[in-house]
């Protein structure tokens, strides 16, 4: 048989083949022309619900399922491959997996908006459908992002560093509500955590006001605490989140001049013998071994947040002045001392009498607060 014969054989038994489907009654799958190098035929498929892509007015932090229609309005089989959106703001919920369409079939796609990742005012956010034999289709969800609740002086507060040890303070945020009608919102304030106590009390004007105080003394080191405020009255509405940062270097007192002299006439010649001391503040990390500092003061902030201000204006005489009945001395016999509490320390006017000099050697002072070691003393004779 020559060759141009077994070609002649060839398509008359793919004839045959081809009518023996259509006599069973199965169509076969007829693809589209092969496109040109570098183009595709144009998608058939259309969107049968237009308006569900029209979100209209959302909250943000609010939380929107789209569910979209489609048809294939076209001729010939084309596969569904993905759908894929080009914004994080928009998740693909439900799609079909690798699906043979046929003219007239209908699928859907089940999107979710999450309107926590929009920025206030109109939005135009796309999502992609690719098939593997046509165009991919390309559509856009719009809408307009609005706030129902504005935050003063924002959503995050830097408390800077601060001692966090005895100086009472308040800050807050203040809750402005602009609600779209018909909707009613309110708080509910936050329990207390390790560091804050909070209150939330109600302003005039949609205006509320949560004070955050601290539970004193702070724990030292950096925080980052995130407060979360429900949000009632708005359906699939997030908790508002606040944040709180800031370093609590505590407080160390410390005996500013532990060393106290004495001279082999002053003691020989008996009587009383007088000497001062001072109790200072200085920043917990510096308190330990040499190069202790003094607690200076700390540039006040434009935005009067940090809470350093607060300590500074609150004064440490009383401080000084608690600390002074707090106070007691090891040995106690044979010491009278005087103090006096000043804004930046507390003065100690030591007067030791003629037998207590007589100890040979003279013992070390220990000076306790509570059962806190503030420091020894040591009394030396040259």
């Amino acid at each position: 048989m020559g060759v141009r014969a077994k070609m002649k054989t060839a398509w008359l038994m793919l004839i045959i083949c081809t009518l023996g489907v259509f006599a069973e009654g199965e169509l076969p799958l007829l693809l589209p022309a092969p496109a040109r190098p570098g183009e595709l035929p144009k998608c058939p498929v259309q969107i049968t619900n237009e308006g569900a892509l029209q979100l209209g007015r959302v909250y943000d932090r609010s939380r929107h399922e789209i569910r979209v229609q489609f048809r294939h309005a076209g001729e010939g089989a084309i596969l569904f491959r993905v759908a894929r959106s080009t914004c994080p703001c928009i998740a693909v919920l439900e799609a079909p997996m690798n699906l043979n369409l046929f003219p007239g079939d209908t699928f859907s796609l089940r999107l979710q908006l999450d309107a926590s990742a929009l920025t206030p005012g109109p939005f135009t956010r796309h999502v992609i459908v690719d098939f593997g034999n046509c165009e991919s289709l390309r559509f856009a969800v719009y809408g307009e992002c609005v706030q129902p609740v504005q935050v003063s002086p924002g959503t995050e507060m830097d408390l800077g560093s601060f001692e966090g040890v005895d100086v009472m303070w308040k800050r807050h945020f203040e809750l402005t509500t602009t609600a779209l009608a018909g909707d009613a919102v309110s708080f509910v304030a936050p329990e207390a955590s390790e560091r804050f106590e909070f209150e939330l009390k109600p302003l005039a004007h949609g205006r509320h006001e949560l004070a955050i105080r601290p539970r004193l003394p702070l724990p030292l080191g950096e925080f980052h605490e995130r407060v979360s405020v429900a949000v009632k009255g708005l359906e699939n509405y997030s908790d508002l989140q606040l944040l709180l940062h800031g370093h609590v270097r505590g407080r160390a007192l410390v005996v500013k001049n532990p060393l106290l002299e004495f001279t082999r006439a002053e003691i020989a010649g008996g009587g009383a013998q007088q000497r001062e001391l001072a109790i200072i503040r200085v920043a917990a990390e510096g308190a330990q071994g040499r190069g202790r500092r003094r607690l200076m003061p700390a540039r006040r902030q434009g935005n009067g947040q940090q809470v350093t201000v607060d300590e500074q204006q609150a004064g440490t005489k009383a401080i000084f002045a608690k600390l002074a009945e707090e106070l007691r001395w090891q040995p106690a016999t044979g010491i009278t001392v005087e103090m006096q509490a000043e804004d930046l320390q507390l003065r100690l006017r030591l007067s030791l009498s003629s037998e207590f000099l007589q100890h040979k050697p003279l013992p070390t002072l220990k000076l306790f607060r509570g059962d806190e070691l503030l420091g020894d003393i040591e009394l030396v004779v040259k």
